[in-house]
C-alpha cells in the first residue's frame, strides 16, 4: 500500500476485496454501517468516506433508505483512455471505428455461443425498438447503444462489459458525425447479427458483425471526404 493512501482509501481497498471474498454480484447489499465499521475496525465517519470513494468510482451505490449496494456499473469509470481530453474528435471516431472491429466481430462469435434466453430477448425486443424509430424517422442512439452493452455480456467474457464507456463513446461520435440514427438503415442491420446469435451460429453473428461495422465505415469514409479530411492521416500513415 501506498503511503499516500489515506486510511478511507485503504478501508475502501478492504471493502473491495471483502466483496470479492464473498461474491457479491451487481445488486447485492454490502452491509451496513454498523457491520462494516466493526469488521474493518475503523470509524462509522471513515466507512462513509470509503462509501464516497467506492461510489465515485462506480463500485458501489448508496440507495437512500435503502442502503449500501454493489454497482450495476461494476466499477467501470466514465472515460478510462482520458478520451475526452483528445483534441482530434474526427480521427478519435476514425480510431473507435477500427477498435470496434478488432473486438466486436468476436464478441458476436462468442455471444452466439454464449448468451442466455433472456439476454436473446432483450436483444430481440432492442431490434424492434430500433425498426420501430427508424421507419418514424426518429433517433435511436440510445437503443443503438443498449444493443451493443447487451452483446457485450452476451459474450460471457468478464472483461467486456468494462469496455462500456468506450463502445458507448465510439458509437455517440460515429452518430454525431454520420447522423446515421436520423435515416433507416439499409444493409448490415443489428437484425443481421440478431440473426446469427439466434440461430446460435457464431461464424454469421461474426461475419454479420462484420459487415455491419465495414457499412459505418463505409459511411465514415464518406464522410471523411466531404469534410476534406486526408485518409492516410486518418489510417495511421503519412500525408502524401
Amino acid at each position: 500500500m501506498a503511503e499516500k493512501d489515506t486510511l478511507a482509501e485503504i478501508v475502501a481497498d478492504k471493502i473491495c476485496e471483502m466483496i470479492s471474498e464473498r461474491g457479491l454480484r451487481a445488486g447485492e447489499k454490502i452491509g451496513t454501517e454498523k457491520e462494516l465499521t466493526e469488521r474493518m475496525g475503523v470509524s462509522r465517519s471513515t466507512i462513509r468516506e470509503a462509501i464516497r470513494i467506492l461510489v465515485s468510482r462506480n463500485v458501489l451505490e448508496s440507495r437512500q433508505g435503502s442502503g449500501t449496494f454493489v454497482s450495476e456499473r461494476k466499477g467501470v469509470l466514465e472515460d478510462p483512455l482520458g478520451l475526452n481530453l483528445l483534441h482530434d474528435k474526427f480521427k478519435l471516431t476514425w480510431d473507435l471505428l477500427e477498435i470496434r472491429m478488432l473486438l466486436e466481430p468476436q464478441l458476436a462469435y462468442m455471444a452466439a455461443v454464449n448468451a442466455t434466453a433472456g439476454q436473446l430477448e432483450k436483444l430481440s425486443d432492442l431490434c424492434d425498438q430500433m425498426d420501430m424509430l427508424s421507419v418514424k424517422r426518429q433517433e435511436r442512439s440510445q437503443v443503438d447503444v443498449q444493443f451493443h452493452m447487451v452483446l457485450l455480456e452476451a459474450s460471457g467474457n468478464m472483461v467486456a462489459t468494462n469496455l462500456y464507456p468506450i463502445l458507448e463513446k465510439a458509437v455517440q461520435m460515429f452518430i454525431y458525425y454520420t447522423n446515421r440514427e436520423a435515416m433507416p438503415e439499409q444493409m448490415a442491420t443489428h437484425r443481421d447479427i440478431l440473426e446469427g446469435l439466434l440461430r446460435r451460429d457464431p461464424d454469421w453473428a461474426r461475419d454479420m458483425m462484420n459487415m455491419h461495422l465495414a457499412f459505418n465505415r463505409k459511411e465514415l469514409r464518406r464522410v471523411a471526404l466531404e469534410r476534406g479530411e486526408d485518409l492516410n492521416l486518418l489510417k495511421g500513415g503519412k500525408s502524401c
